[in-house]
């Protein structure tokens, strides 16, 4: 899915306060860490203006949150006019796409960050992962943390899904999830012991890789 490119945009300056940051969406969360240390080695001169989308008569930051945390944590914590730049004429669904592809000096999203950008926007690729993903009993870990029924490594699952295909991704997937839940332990048996059950061997199941001709 591509954005429009024909959104309006100019500078303006805005009184902090009125940004808001749409982190229930599409937006990662403030990393505080980064925003002290950005604060330790701040240069004015060096700051790129946050990107705002001006949208229903609010101000949605989609590229910039870090840069205005700064700014606020080096002027006491109090709110501050910040120098932006202002699109009007978009949509929620362009900003996560816009989110999801940001350069420059914006720290690089993690996969997590981006697929969840990518889906939110409705970008037709990620929206049949995360259906593929779904339908085999998993979900998608934007937060990329390990969990039961839990996909953390995004980028190298949608990698795959892309090379082989929903159906050969369907089916791997499948695989996996039966034999973690071979692997799992049998309830303690009359001599007090849990027994395992091994999983199975996946290489004589697998389908070779589709090749390219040429």
């Amino acid at each position: 899915m591509k954005t429009s490119r024909t959104s309006a945009y100019q500078e303006m300056m805005i009184n902090s306060k009125f940004l808001e940051v749409p982190r229930g969406s599409y937006q990662r969360e403030l990393n505080i860490h980064r925003v002290r240390k950005i604060a330790a080695r701040f240069d004015p001169r060096l700051v790129n203006p946050p990107k705002v989308s001006y949208r229903s008569g609010r101000y949605y930051v989609f590229d910039g949150q870090h840069t205005i945390a700064v700014l606020k944590l080096l002027n006491g914590g109090k709110d501050l006019m910040v120098r932006c730049i202002v699109y009007t004429g978009m949509t929620e669904s362009e900003e996560a796409l816009l989110f999801a592809q940001q350069t420059g000096e914006s720290a690089r999203l993690t996969p997590g960050d981006k697929m969840r950008a990518m889906i939110y926007g409705g970008d037709p690729e990620c929206m049949a992962f995360l259906k593929a993903t779904e339908s085999v009993g998993l979900k998608l870990d934007y937060a990329q943390r390990r969990g039961k029924y839990r996909l953390g490594c995004i980028g190298t699952a949608f990698e795959e899904f892309k090379r082989v295909g929903a159906d050969l991704y369907k089916e791997a997937l499948s695989m996996i999830v039966a034999a973690w839940q071979l692997s799992r332990p049998h309830p303690v048996d009359e001599t007090g012991r849990r027994s395992w059950r091994s999983a199975p061997v996946f290489a004589s199941g697998c389908h070779p890789a589709p090749q390219k001709n040429g």
